[in-house]
């Protein structure tokens, strides 16, 4: 799934249109789209995008994540958080990796490990004999 907002890379699982509102814990194992409303925690082993007209009052975790709306509460992301001009945080993030674009906002700690990123081992060898 590709927009002008984000990609997902699969086709997403669950969707929360404009109108709806979420109370609680989601909890999953596909792709978010959030169009609405989230009160409470919001979790999954993929991506979620949290699109420009979304308001999120809740500490998420995904692998990836692409910002284009609005999060009060803590994230975790095991991979890549983008942050869009028109995305804000307003909450600590721990990430892998982290892109901002201008006219962003992240009010609040932000981490990143990249270390936990397994680089591949190189050896050399010498044939010369």
């Amino acid at each position: 799934f590709t927009s002008k907002e984000g990609t997902l890379h699969g086709d997403p699982q669950t969707v929360i249109g404009e109108s709806v509102k979420v109370e609680g814990t989601f909890s999953g194992s596909g792709d978010v789209i959030v169009h609405g409303e989230v009160v409470g925690t919001l979790k999954t082993s993929n991506d979620i995008m949290v699109s420009a007209s979304a308001k999120v009052e809740a500490d998420i975790e995904a692998h990836n994540l692409t910002v284009a709306g609005e999060i009060h509460g803590n994230v975790v992301c095991h991979g890549q958080l983008q942050l869009q001009a028109t995305g804000k945080i307003f909450g600590d993030v721990t990430t892998q990796v982290i892109s901002v674009e201008p006219g962003a906002m992240l009010k609040g700690q932000c981490t990143t490990d990249g270390s936990a990123i397994s680089q591949p081992e190189i050896s050399a060898t010498n044939d010369l004999d």
